[in-house]
């Protein structure tokens, strides 16, 4: 499932959908950057696992507090990327 905007991919958590996961870029357009989206998602799911993406260096994330039992990984990203992030979530749980 996609959603255009954190405001949209919140709404269909509020809708009653459920997910396990949640790929979200950390900047996104609609007024609600990936970390906000993230803790909102989890206030309702709060199980749900995160994976957080961006094309900015991962320095540049560095100062902030990005939501424990997340990984970041970078822009482009191939699928064997993707599984390493989702391996490394369920072997911290």
């Amino acid at each position: 499932v996609s959603a255009p905007d954190g405001p949209s991919a919140h709404s269909l958590v509020q809708g009653g959908q459920t997910f396990t996961l949640l790929v979200t870029d950390v900047l996104m357009p609609g007024g609600m950057n990936g970390q906000q989206l993230a803790t909102a998602v989890r206030d309702v799911l709060p199980s749900i696992k995160v994976v957080f993406t961006s094309g900015f260096p991962a320095q540049s994330f560095a100062d902030k507090n990005l939501l424990l039992d997340s990984v970041m990984i970078p822009k482009p990203f191939v699928g064997t990327d993707l599984v390493r992030a989702l391996t490394s979530l369920t072997d911290e749980s």
